[in-house]
Formats: structure tokens, sequence, C-alpha cells
């Protein structure tokens, strides 16, 4: 095992494992460790296991061009004149499915957010 460079925890978590399995998963030979029948069977049902585990961790991907999400932009007048038209265009070009909701900002913005509200004007 030491050739292997495998520590220790990984080490004790295949001991639990081939007790579990009741096999020894992999045997000795003059070249080195070789895979038991039992460990061969495994391989590719653990391969797409563990490919669908790293999918459901993975963290995802943000497409703007797929996305349908909505957008809340809370803004005064004078900014909602200078840079809500431009920003409007640009996600039209590059995010066409998302849904844009332009609000004034007000004295109750703050607590509508902290309790996840629907802000609507």
């Amino acid at each position: 095992m030491a050739r292997l460079f495998l520590t220790q925890a990984f080490s004790h978590a295949l001991a639990r494992l081939r007790d579990v399995l009741d096999d020894p998963l992999f045997v000795r030979i003059p070249s080195g460790l070789q895979p038991t029948n039992r460990a061969h069977q495994l391989a590719p049902r653990l391969r797409l296991a563990l490919a669908e585990v790293r999918s459901a961790v993975a963290t995802p991907i943000f497409d703007p061009a797929k996305t349908r999400q909505r957008f809340t932009i809370s803004a005064g007048h004078y900014f909602c004149t200078l840079i809500v038209p431009s920003s409007i265009a640009l996600a039209r070009k590059s995010a066409p499915g998302i849904t844009l909701q332009i609000v004034n900002i007000s004295a109750d913005l703050a607590q509508a957010l902290d309790s996840s509200r629907s802000i609507s004007r």
C-alpha cells in the first residue's frame, strides 16, 4: 500500500469497504495489485454513480442566454434615466429570457427585501 501513496484514512476506508462487500477487492501479484472479479464488476457502476454525485454537487454555471430568471432593480429617477435604458438593451441581447422589473426606491424597500416579499409598484 505504501507504494500507492494511500493515506491512512483511505486505507481504513478501503478496509471498511472490503468488510462490507466481503471481498478483498485487490490481490497482491508479483507486479503489484490486481483488482478482483468483484472489483471489476463494481467499477463501471461506481464510475456512473460518482459522475452523478459530481454532477449533483457541481457549482451551477450561469448562462444568461438560457436563464428564465426575474430580476428586480430598485433605483431613483436619475439612475433610471441614465442607466436602465442601456441595461435593458444589453439584457435583451445577452439574456432574452429574463424579466426585468424596475421599481422606485421607497422607504419600505429594505423591509420588502428582508422579508423576500414581492415588490410591486
